[in-house]
């Protein structure tokens, strides 16, 4: 993390690696992806089956911390549950 007093999240319109490493390579200090969410900034999440891929493409090629945001726009089922918690994120 960055030593100043702000930490500078980084929120990404679509869970993909080019905008994961985009944002590490202009000084984000954490990265946010999403599942199952209809997103206040006009971006849509889908659920395992639609984000799985990406989600695992985003973590392989960041090397800042990453966290999750599992929005409400259907329940979560348990593989869906099981995806994140396997995965290297912080929740």
């Amino acid at each position: 993390m960055s030593s100043g007093e702000f930490v500078i999240l980084a929120d990404l319109p679509s869970n993909s690696k080019e905008f994961s490493i985009a944002c590490e390579q202009a000084g984000a200090d954490s990265i946010i992806l999403h599942l199952n969410d209809d997103s206040s900034h006009c971006s849509r999440f889908g659920g395992r089956d639609i984000e799985e891929q990406s989600l695992k493409d985003c973590i392989s090629s960041a090397s800042a911390p990453l966290g999750i945001w599992i929005g409400d726009s259907r329940p979560i089922d348990i593989l869906e549950w099981e995806l994140v918690s396997i995965l290297d994120f912080l929740l």
